[in-house]
C-alpha cells in the first residue's frame, strides 16, 4: 500500500512537472511573440518615417531646382540689363 502511495506521489510529481514546464514554454513564446510584434511596430514607424523623410528631401529637391533656375533667369536679366546700359 505504501509502495502504491509512493509511486502514485512520484507520477503526480512528474505531471505536476510537466505541466510547470509545458506552462513555463507557453509563456516563453507569449513573451517572445509581443516583442516580435513590439519589433514589427517599431519597424514600421522606422519605414513611415523613412518614407516621410524622403518624400520631403524629394520635395527639397524641386524646390532647389526651381530657385536655381530662377537665379538663372535673374542673373541672365542682370546681364542684359548691364549690356544694355553700356
Amino acid at each position: 500500500m505504501i509502495y502504491l502511495a509512493v509511486l502514485i506521489a512520484f507520477w503526480v510529481g512528474y505531471l505536476i512537472h510537466i505541466l510547470q514546464h509545458t506552462l513555463q514554454q507557453q509563456l516563453y513564446r507569449n513573451q517572445e511573440k509581443r516583442i516580435e510584434l513590439a519589433y514589427a511596430k517599431r519597424f514600421c514607424q522606422l519605414t513611415d518615417q523613412l518614407a516621410t523623410s524622403l518624400q520631403l528631401n524629394i520635395e527639397l529637391i524641386n524646390e532647389k531646382r526651381r530657385l536655381q533656375r530662377c537665379l538663372r533667369e535673374l542673373q541672365d536679366q542682370h546681364e542684359r540689363t548691364l549690356a544694355a546700359l553700356n
